[in-house]
């Protein structure tokens, strides 16, 4: 389901952006997702490649330290739609704090403040449910989108009841 953010503000935060990701990303990652029902396991080399270093890259990412200690990273899209609609997808994101959530959330709608609407995609049992509508998301009201297009292994898919981390939609196959 999308979940979005309109009127958005330029924030203060105390986030980086980054162009690539630091080297303590691996630790964060495996310690945050030792949490999570279901995950793409990821790691510092995969990231830079998938967001960082393609020509053209369309993705913006910042992390949040605490006392030195990586504790979150947000990934971000913006695109224009063809009728001139701007948005920012939440491609990926973690904060291991609400110190980091409240400041990832704040570099987004910052980021975004001049499209019409910040965005994401989740799942019931996401664990950034409640605190993203805390901070002003909504459920859209727009129809749903394939998050699956072709199922390869042709069994019925069953999404995560629990936590669970996926939002990419990016045309993505993984």
């Amino acid at each position: 389901r999308t979940y979005l953010k309109k009127h958005l503000q330029d924030k203060k935060h105390s986030c980086e952006k980054i162009s690539s990701f630091p080297n303590d990303f691996d630790n964060f990652y495996s310690s945050c997702s030792k949490e999570l029902y279901f995950h793409f396991p990821k790691k510092r080399q995969w990231m830079d490649w998938r967001f960082c270093s393609k020509p053209n890259n369309p993705y913006t990412s910042f992390t949040i330290r605490e006392r030195k200690r990586l504790t979150g990273y947000a990934v971000l899209k913006r695109w224009r739609d063809e009728d001139k609609y701007d948005k920012v997808h939440i491609m990926d994101f973690h904060a291991s704090t609400s110190y980091s959530f409240k400041n990832l959330m704040a570099a987004a709608e910052s980021y975004s403040h001049a499209c019409d609407e910040l965005n994401l995609w989740c799942m019931d049992g996401y664990a950034y449910l409640d605190p993203i509508q805390d901070v002003g998301f909504s459920l859209s009201v727009a129809p749903a989108k394939n998050i699956i297009i072709y199922n390869f292994l042709k069994q019925k898919l069953l999404p995560p009841s629990s936590s669970c981390s996926f939002m990419y939609g990016d045309f993505d196959g993984y």
